[in-house]
């Protein structure tokens, strides 16, 4: 091989057989820093999943501006804006999602339109066999939280197949609320009918989806500290970060009813409620070319 046939090969070369003796050394730095971006890139891309709250997405603020949307499901986003219903009261990381990864900034981008990490995730359908599957999950702490999700799944012949899921979260918090039970109280459930057809070319999805959630950890995960200056906090005396709550006994709010003008008393418990019900329907089809 010619010393130019062999700079131009090393090019294509680089990624796979970075030791090739035939590539200069500018081009080795290249390949190097960039072998290095990626795999640092891809390692960190769990960042999301690796969440501080026990049972909801990690939401990454970059500096830049952008929107609601951080968590796609089956390609759309699950809710479209954070009010009146969060991400962590409308979807959760169960046994209900076959597949669960992370869109870098630029995927995000391209396919929200907005600026920062987004998880993306994909219903468990029961397309695998027509053989009957189960998975069930159960998660506690020594606060006393009982969580557990379960999903069935499977065909019943002639290219349909279905898919059942149950979520339910009991979680009183790490500290003792004076005016609800849970901090966070939440079921939700899944049901899908899927139907092949065409020699398997084709696929058509109905997907059922039910919330119901009284998430109160935004207002009740909050405490009071000191801060000494250097980057580090200092407890206020009777006050333990994380275990001691410094909310009233009561979670009474009035407010003022929109529609009539009436002022109102409500519960925050009550006031934090969210559900939803949504419908979709997915189709696939594979084509000749």
């Amino acid at each position: 091989m010619s010393p130019s046939k062999c700079m131009k090969t090393s090019k294509v070369l680089t990624l796979l057989i970075p030791s090739l003796t035939c590539v200069n050394s500018f081009a080795q730095e290249n390949a190097t820093d960039s072998i290095k971006s990626a795999s640092k890139e891809e390692g960190n891309r769990n960042v999301m999943l690796n969440a501080a709250s026990a049972n909801g997405p990690r939401e990454i603020s970059i500096g830049l501006p952008g929107g609601d949307v951080n968590v796609l499901e089956n390609g759309l986003p699950v809710v479209y804006n954070s009010n009146p219903h969060n991400v962590n009261t409308h979807w959760r990381g169960d046994c209900s999602l076959a597949h669960t990864g992370l869109l870098k900034i630029s995927e995000t981008a391209i396919t929200t339109g907005n600026i920062g990490y987004a998880v993306k995730s994909f219903t468990q359908l029961g397309t695998g066999g027509e053989k009957f599957n189960g998975t069930l999950n159960y998660n506690t702490n020594h606060f006393g939280k009982q969580q557990f999700d379960m999903n069935v799944n499977g065909g019943f012949g002639k290219g349909w197949y279905y898919s059942g899921s149950i979520y339910q979260d009991f979680d009183p918090g790490t500290f003792k609320l004076r005016f609800a039970q849970y901090q966070d109280r939440t079921q939700i459930y899944k049901a899908a009918l899927t139907k092949k057809y065409n020699e398997g070319r084709g696929e058509l999805y109905l997907i059922y989806h039910y919330s119901n959630s009284h998430w109160l950890s935004n207002a009740t995960t909050s405490a009071p500290f000191i801060y000494v200056g250097d980057g580090s906090v200092r407890e206020i005396p009777g006050f333990s970060l994380g275990t001691s709550s410094y909310l009233p006994n009561v979670g009474t709010i009035p407010y003022m009813d929109i529609r009539t003008g009436e002022v109102k008393v409500t519960n925050l418990y009550d006031a934090t409620a969210s559900k939803g019900n949504q419908i979709t329907l997915l189709h696939k089809y594979k084509w000749d070319n």
